[in-house]
């Protein structure tokens, strides 16, 4: 009998040390030793260097967005089924400044119609943030997360494209693709 209760025990011991992955996956530390952010997806570590040998000299063209809940739960395209939708653009052409264009929605495809901008950068390795100088379009954020970035996709979190108030949505997640050329 007391064989037993020692196993069972030790089998409680065991089942609680042990804890779940999952959320120091999507843990964060801030600079500076502040509490822990957690973003409701995995973030790619990535040095400032990484970052701009795979940001910079590219064109990215957004081409998707997805609602994230803060449970992490990912919507579909939410600007797949809408007619019109323009992307920006975003070139870097060095390490501080990014060329920005964009069409508005329902305007002709010309020269005269398509806005451009040009705005600072600054990428952040130990908050994963990407910054830029200002806000542009109505369409460029301010800060965003980078999620994950390659040769050939970029992968933002940032405020919600639209504002659900029904749904729990804290984030919307853009995905820019390289163009090609």
């Amino acid at each position: 009998m007391k064989k037993i209760i020692l196993l069972c025990m030790m089998a409680t011991a065991v089942l609680c040390s042990c804890n779940s992955d999952d959320d120091e996956d999507m843990t964060q530390n801030r600079p500076g030793g502040d509490k822990e952010t957690v973003y409701p997806l995995k973030v790619q570590d990535l040095t400032d260097a990484e970052f701009a040998s795979f940001f910079v000299g590219k064109a990215w063209v957004e081409n998707a967005v997805y609602d994230v809940s803060s449970d992490g739960t990912v919507s579909d395209n939410v600007i797949k089924e809408l007619a019109g939708w323009s992307g920006l653009l975003m070139t870097a052409k060095d390490n501080k400044f990014v060329d920005l264009m964009f069409l508005p929605n329902g305007v002709p495809p010309r020269e005269e119609n398509i806005l451009k901008k040009s705005t600072a950068f600054a990428y952040d390795a130990k908050s994963h943030k990407l910054t830029f100088a200002e806000e542009a379009f109505d369409k460029l954020q301010k800060e965003y997360v980078v999620v994950s970035i390659s040769d050939k996709e970029l992968r933002l979190l940032g405020k919600p494209l639209f504002m659900k108030h029904e749904e729990d949505i804290a984030y919307s997640l853009y995905v820019y693709t390289v163009e090609k050329e």
